[in-house]
């Protein structure tokens, strides 16, 4: 790896001066302090700070207000970033946090000649107030100014690093009394979060956050910061990053994100393209080894392969991470399924069940096939033909992953060629071509076990051909896998009109009718029940269907074993947002870890980061739906708790929330703070790891109030305590969201299932309650709030009650009997 060594010289780096003294300002941009910032707030912000800001904008000449801050969220921006007018950049950095002060800026440092039309016309003097509320210190590491990071060089590449990452590193520590090392490092292999750099390893580990290959950066600490014993004063600590292994999970779809494949960078590779599908790559296997360490006896020692890309002529493992390596880039690609490992090129095979294999790998080159934007209708049609075929072998010898991915990537091609670019021949061999995928696809998806998916890839083709018989099969095979019964006969009965000799329909169809027997007769008598009493005029089933369990022999399931529809069940979560704790939340951590082998202690911190990711983003997006696939970082948690997908709203923050938040100098659109009471979540499920029935798709997560007086989970952190109107009007407004939630899912869902039906429990109804309102008060409010979401999106949902004394059917009971 290299002998890379930190140079000798002792470095002094002093806390940059413009922390302290305040830089001057050009003609053209004046500054009236208004309110002095208290004593203590010594400091100012510099260029890559992030600032925060109230103001209100004038025009000099005129008076007139064309912008202000005030009664909504302050500003926020990066200093020295371009992100404002350039009088800001000059005059927010000569303030304090806590002052305001009057900037006076003329139109060379504002919008100039040609103005801001309609509110600032050209060439005008702008005055603001502006009160800097807090600035965050990018080079201050643990926000007291204790340590102190200098960027000495920013180093280059396109990763930064975060924990868990692995670098190679070298450090040092110097005293900064006498100038002596008390530390030094070279070269080492690093774990960041690992600790094993003992006492430096909490510094290192925050300087390391955002540091790139190349990167070093020198950090002043105070004394006791690093090491215990404080004789030898301040320490100065040098870290430098000489490379960046980064380890990803691999995959072809989504359907095999399970880490059987894991690529660590140990180089980084030119530039960013990777080899496309049909690319010609020259691949160099340098080693391979076993689970022992030690290289395995079939394997004749290091070789250079050359493959098309995406034809399955190397093993599975390799034909997945080389799609996603650079040229030039070198990696180890473990594996820990031995059938993705069978490689006869490298005399690979035989290997045991539980072996893991790692490759050592070099990316020699590539050259990527002619881009499909490139070529005459003539070239498409005849490639995708050609993929198409590459697919099918993949298929016949068991591929399926590799042959799945062939058919999708033809009809991902196919979808953004529009049928007036075709001729008439052109458009006919397209059609064919696209209902020839989607069949295969179906038949990869059964073999698979994602029957939800094969499903839609059989509508897909039925909605074009409704008489395509092996459409017909293999859709109602997905609906028996599913036991969607009653579809599954309908297919078997259309099929056997239209092939009356049909042996695989007919094989298949007493399974089928048995499974529609004891279906109805398990679904009539638990229908029967919950619908007893209780019937919809034709009115009301133009919105939401509302549905109330009798009591139960034992308890409210939290999810049908044999449900009817898809259904998502609320999980009235904590304000932490995680899954787990007390409660229902509680249940619904155990039932994970029952049917879906979810290993956590009391809490599990994935949902609850992947749930924070989504509320901060969409704080920032004025509380729109936020998809976590969007999110990097709360995308790669997904597989982790079995999930193909999250989606989340904040709600509006709380004025408690807000003041607290402010009082305490932190971001209400931080992690901690505000928002969370009445957002909602939903979290939608792996096909295979769904809870008790495949129709149980997806989890329903919402952040409920606490009233005053409730003991349960309270305290810092945990949300504020509402008294009795704002806690009766936030359960409206979250029955409101809820729902409002669920429907603009099924709108933006793309692939995932619709949810049909919402399982509901008497959320904020139990420990959380207020004092003063009943079980029957908070299902009223719930109510009325679902009641009041209106439009096509609500016409046919059902929301089903769960079981608690009855409330809702009384709730609802004592609603009626008020309106009349």
């Amino acid at each position: 790896l290299g002998t890379k060594a930190m140079a000798e010289t002792t470095l002094a780096v002093p806390e940059p001066a413009s922390r302290r003294d305040p830089p001057e300002l050009p003609e053209g941009v004046t500054k009236e302090v208004l309110t002095a910032a208290p004593e203590e707030n010594w400091r100012h912000a510099i260029a890559g700070d992030k600032v925060t800001v109230h103001y209100t904008g004038r025009l000099k000449e005129t008076g007139e207000e064309f912008d202000t801050s005030r009664g909504k969220e302050p500003a926020s921006f990066n200093i020295g970033r371009g992100e404002v007018i350039r009088g800001w950049e000059l005059g927010i950095p000569t303030m304090r946090k806590s002052e305001v002060s009057r900037l006076t800026i003329s139109p060379d440092f504002a919008y100039g000649e040609k103005g801001m039309l309609p509110k600032i016309p050209p060439n005008a003097t702008l005055v603001f107030d502006v009160e800097l509320v807090d600035f965050e210190c990018k080079d201050d590491l643990f926000g007291d100014f204790a340590c102190m990071r200098t960027v000495l060089d920013e180093g280059q590449g396109w990763s930064t690093l975060n924990v868990g990452d692995e670098v190679e590193i070298s450090i040092r520590a110097e005293s900064q009394q006498d100038g002596r090392t008390l530390e030094e490092r070279q070269c080492v292999a690093y774990k960041i979060g690992s600790g094993q750099l003992g006492d430096l390893s909490r510094v290192a580990d925050r300087a390391l956050y955002d540091m790139k290959k190349g990167g070093k950066v020198a950090i002043r600490c105070q004394p006791d910061y690093v090491y215990s014993n404080a004789s030898h004063g301040e320490v100065m600590v040098t870290l430098e990053v000489h490379e960046v292994y980064v380890e990803t999970e691999v995959s072809v779809d989504h359907y095999d994100n399970c880490g059987y494949v894991m690529k660590k960078q140990i180089r980084e590779g030119i530039g960013s393209d990777s080899p496309n599908d049909g690319a010609k790559v020259a691949l160099r296997v340098e080693a391979v080894r076993g689970s022992n360490g030690a290289l395995v006896a079939c394997f004749d020692g290091p070789c250079d392969l050359q493959f098309r890309a995406g034809d399955g002529e190397v093993c599975d493992a390799l034909e997945k991470a080389v799609r996603q390596m650079n040229e030039g880039e070198r990696a180890v690609i473990t594996c820990s399924k031995p059938s993705m490992c069978v490689d006869p090129t490298l005399g690979i095979s035989g290997i045991a069940e539980g072996e893991k294999l790692t490759f050592s790998v070099e990316l020699t080159s590539f050259e990527n096939a002619k881009s499909f934007y490139d070529m005459s209708e003539d070239e498409k049609l005849q490639f995708l033909t050609e993929r198409k075929e590459v697919g099918s072998n993949l298929f016949r010898a068991q591929r399926l992953l590799l042959a799945l991915h062939r058919y999708r990537e033809v009809l991902d091609n196919l979808s953004y060629i529009e049928d007036s670019d075709l001729s008439e021949e052109g458009r006919v061999k397209s059609k064919a071509l696209k209902k020839a995928c989607e069949l295969n696809q179906s038949q990869c998806l059964l073999k698979l076990g994602d029957y939800y998916g094969a499903k839609v890839a059989c509508d897909t083709v039925l909605a074009d051909d409704p008489s395509n018989v092996k459409a017909l099969f293999r859709r109602a095979t997905a609906n028996y896998s599913r036991r969607d019964f009653g579809d599954a006969l309908e297919d078997l009965k259309r099929l056997l009109e239209l092939e009356p000799s049909n042996a695989e329909a007919r094989k298949l169809l007493p399974q089928v009718k048995e499974g529609v027997k004891s279906g109805e007769k398990k679904a009539k008598n638990m229908y029967a029940k919950m619908s007893k009493g209780f019937c919809f005029s034709d009115k009301e089933k133009r919105g939401i269907q509302f549905i109330f369990e009798p009591k139960p022999e034992k308890f409210s399931a939290l999810y049908l074993d044999e449900p009817e529809r898809n259904t998502a069940s609320c999980n009235a979560g904590d304000y932490r947002l995680y899954v787990g704790g007390g409660a229902i939340n509680w249940a619904f951590g155990e039932l994970f870890k029952k049917t879906q082998g979810l290993e956590f202690g009391k809490t599990c911190e994935e949902y609850q980061k992947i749930h924070t990711e989504i509320l901060q983003c969409s704080r920032k997006a004025a509380k729109k739906l936020i998809s976590a696939k969007d999110i990097p970082a709360a995308a790669e948690l997904l597989p982790k708790v079995c999930l193909t997908a999250a989606y989340g709203r904040a709600a509006e923050v709380q004025p408690e929330e807000a003041a607290d938040a402010a009082e305490k100098g932190e971001d209400c659109a931080g992690a901690r703070l505000g928002g969370s009471i009445g957002s909602v979540f939903i979290d939608v499920f792996e096909e295979q790891k769904r809870p008790l029935h495949a129709k149980n798709v997806a989890q329903l997560y919402v952040v409920g109030p606490k009233g005053e007086g409730c003991h349960f989970s309270t305290g810092e952190g945990t949300g504020p305590l509402f008294d009795e109107d704002r806690f009766e009007d936030s359960v409206e407004l979250l029955g409101a969201k809820a729902i409002e939630t669920v429907i603009e899912y099924n709108d933006v869902r793309g692939d995932e299932p619709p949810i049909e039906e919402v399982r509901w429990c008497l959320v904020s109804g139990g420990v959380y309650r207020h004092p003063s309102v009943s079980k029957v008060d908070v299902a009223r409010a719930t109510l009325r709030g679902m009641k009041s979401v209106k439009g096509a999106g609500a016409d046919g949902l059902v929301v089903t009650f769960a079981y608690d004394e009855d409330c809702f059917r009384l709730a609802w009971e004592k609603e009626k009997d008020r309106k009349d």
